[in-house]
């Protein structure tokens, strides 16, 4: 039984090797001449390969799924070039983990998820920046920056232009400090000696006093308020509206403060001390107390009070033939705003300071003017308009004090 046994195994292993070898003998033209993979049925497995053409053409045109680089030796290191299913090229080692590609050119167009050590880049354009950088050492130039926050120990710039300079400690500047650009434009100009849109020249010969007052009727050309910018007012609600600070105050012409400080006998008799009809109109800030006052006009020099910023005159008045020349209280709408005085090729003097004093109550106050300040020539010289208002008392006397004044700026 054994010996029938053995024979039918022998018999079945030569058919099965006989077919398989018919197999590779029916394929083996496709294996040699063929482009697309062979397979081979041999009995219970199936086996694909390439053919023997298709292998030399890739071996000649470098197509293969991936080369392995080094490892000759026993103890060689060994790099795999692949391509992953990205179309990416890979770098790795045995293991698949990505090693060191030393070259001297690389070039490409987009780098991604790198890390450089050591970076030397002759051209480089670098559109964002995140995370912790520095630099040091060398010259690094930027055509445009943005920065949300920056920092520096030494600042060194040919030009900066801002938006909002905060500045904690000192500002400091070896020649002219230029912050911004400011321009003026006055919408009320108030010019001094000047008539019909001309400067009168040696304006001091045209005044015209009668008696001790100014005869603000002389005509035929003589000096008037007018000439010296003042309004006519002949109500109390006109009187007011002089109240109002002009932008800018111009001393035109070519007189002098001085011309006003001789006397001439005669008929146009020059004196330096204020005229007779000269009076205040005033009030307290934010009051409709308005009323008229006299004061004491030789303890003050004529030519600085016409160059008073605010005013008015009535060239009629039951009080006096020759008219009222009214010296005003600033209006309350105007404090805090920038008055200039601007002179010509010579100084001149203002007083800067109208004060008012209410004693126990009285709706009356006496008028002083005070800070007798010149004005350079060939000058625009700044001040702001303020009020400063204080109650004292010594004993039984209150006295409100209201000074009306031209600050420094």
């Amino acid at each position: 039984m054994a010996s029938i046994v053995d024979a039918s195994s022998t018999l079945e292993v030569m058919k099965s090797a006989n077919d398989d070898f018919v197999e590779l003998i029916l394929k083996l033209k496709a294996l040699l001449n063929g482009m697309e993979p062979v397979t081979f049925n041999m009995g219970k497995y199936t086996i694909t390969v390439n053919t023997v053409l298709d292998l030399i053409t890739n071996y000649k045109n470098g197509k293969f799924e991936e080369i392995l680089l080094g490892g000759q030796t026993s103890s060689g290191k060994q790099v795999k070039l692949s391509v992953d299913s990205a179309g990416n090229l890979c770098v790795t080692d045995s293991k698949g983990n990505a090693v060191s590609v030393s070259c001297s050119k690389l070039i490409s167009s987009t780098i991604e998820k790198c890390f450089a050590k050591v970076l030397t880049a002759e051209s480089a354009t670098i559109r964002s920046i995140e995370g912790k950088t520095s630099i040091k050492g060398g010259n690094v130039s930027f055509d445009s920056m943005n920065f949300a926050e920056l920092e520096v120990g030494t600042l060194k710039a040919k030009n900066v232009r801002t938006e909002t300079l905060n500045v904690n400690g000192t500002l400091t500047c070896d020649n002219l400090l230029s912050l911004g650009v400011r321009k003026f434009a006055p919408k009320a100009v108030r010019n001094v000696f000047y008539r019909n849109n001309v400067a009168i020249d040696d304006a001091a010969s045209l005044l015209v006093k009668n008696g001790s007052d100014w005869n603000m009727n002389a005509g035929s050309g003589c000096l008037t308020p007018a000439d010296l910018g003042f309004s006519q007012a002949d109500t109390p609600s006109e009187l007011q509206a002089a109240m109002s600070v002009p932008d800018v105050i111009v001393l035109q012409g070519n007189t002098k403060f001085t011309d006003f400080k001789s006397s001439i006998f005669g008929i146009k008799s020059i004196n330096a001390y204020t005229p007779a009809n000269t009076r205040c109109y005033v009030a307290p800030p934010n009051s409709s107390n308005f009323v008229p006052v006299s004061f004491n006009q030789m303890a003050y020099q004529f030519a600085a009070l016409m160059a008073f910023p605010t005013g008015a005159y009535t060239p009629n008045s039951s009080e006096s033939a020759d008219g009222i020349w009214w010296l005003t209280s600033f209006a309350s709408s105007d404090i805090g705003k920038e008055v200039y005085y601007q002179t010509k090729d010579r100084e001149w003097k203002i007083y800067r300071t109208m004060t008012l004093e209410y004693t126990n109550g009285s709706d009356t106050p006496t008028v002083t003017f005070g800070g007798l300040t010149t004005i350079p020539a060939y000058s625009c010289v700044r001040y702001i308009v303020n009020c400063i208002d204080k109650t004292e008392t010594s004993g039984s006397t209150t006295t409100r004090k209201v000074t009306y004044a031209l600050e420094f700026a």
